[in-house]
């Protein structure tokens, strides 16, 4: 994601007037907020890094074989991009953000395992500025499970002693 949506500070007024966080989604009900509020309101970013996100943990709702057929942002955005309440000049990086959510499904289908629907996935995005990752996962997506298995138990073990990491999983 662009954003660690985990240290996202908002005023509280702009967080009611969105309605919160939505309640009918089991995933990336917050990214889908700060999205909403992001195509409303000027955002500022830092590079300082000013969080810890603790990939070892047994909790981590991205390590559950749950999968949304798509991400809830995806379908906020298109439908104000319909209601024209979108800025046409962002319109190009709305469509490379729709392109990142597609890699990182097809990112989720390899994960379970589902090799053939990642492989649709990132055959049928077509991005300019996410190329190299499209190639890396689309050969990700070639190895046999029980080696991508493999690998991601090495990743995790070097990330708990070293915080190495040469793919993202």
């Amino acid at each position: 994601m662009p954003v660690s949506t985990s240290a996202i500070s908002i005023p509280k007024e702009i967080f009611l007037e969105m309605s919160g966080f939505r309640e009918d989604i089991l995933m990336w009900e917050d990214s889908d907020l700060w999205g909403k509020i992001a195509l409303k309101y000027p955002i500022a970013f830092s590079w300082e890094a000013v969080s810890i996100y603790h990939m070892e943990a047994d909790n981590r709702t991205c390590d559950k074989t749950l999968l949304l057929e798509e991400h809830p942002f995806k379908s906020t955005a298109i439908k104000k991009i319909r209601d024209g309440d979108v800025p046409i000049e962002i319109s190009d990086y709305l469509q490379e953000y729709f392109n990142l959510l597609n890699i990182h499904f097809a990112i989720r289908n390899i994960y379970i395992g589902d090799r053939k629907k990642a492989l649709t996935i990132l055959l049928h995005t077509k991005t300019r500025l996410l190329y190299q990752r499209k190639i890396f996962y689309l050969m990700l997506a070639l190895i046999p499970t029980s080696m991508l298995y493999l690998l991601i138990k090495i990743k995790r073990s070097l990330e708990k002693s070293t915080y190495f990491s040469f793919f993202s999983i």
